[in-house]
């Protein structure tokens, strides 16, 4: 496997396993949870208007998640991403030890690592939006 396939597998791995998790995370906070309860314990957090950031948390995390699966606007569900995250992280986490036997901040140090990788390299070439492009772009003309 050369260099920009091994690169693209990479990539979409990453989406995947990014994007699973976020789908998961925001389905369970807007139909499980329900941003009203979210909401509150937001508040609880100190999260600035904490019923709209939970609104915005949940459906970012669904609809971004959706996004990165599929590799469209992944540059721009990825921001969207790292910024919930790092909210996550100043606002629950920050002043905790990265590891404990509840949790610690370990997992959210991860995925906002995570989340930098596809919002400077993009999503690859096994994407939609790879698709969409090659799609859009005339093939060279044969001389």
């Amino acid at each position: 496997m050369n260099r920009q396939t091994s690169q693209d597998v990479a990539l979409l791995i990453l989406r995947l396993g990014l994007g699973i998790v976020f789908v998961a995370h925001g389905w369970h906070k807007l139909f499980f949870t329900g941003p009203e309860a979210l909401g509150g314990m937001f508040a609880k957090s100190g999260v600035p208007l904490a019923e709209a950031s939970a609104w915005f948390t949940a459906v970012g995390e669904l609809v971004c998640g959706v996004a990165l699966l599929i590799g469209l606007l992944t540059r721009i569900a990825a921001g969207v991403l790292l910024f919930i995250m790092v909210g996550a992280y100043v606002f629950v986490h920050a002043g905790t030890p990265l590891v404990t036997d509840e949790g610690g901040a370990q997992l959210v140090v991860v995925i906002i690592a995570a989340l930098v990788v596809p919002l400077l390299m993009g999503p690859g070439r096994i994407s939609l939006h790879h698709l969409i492009r090659s799609a859009r772009t005339p093939a060279p003309a044969k001389a």
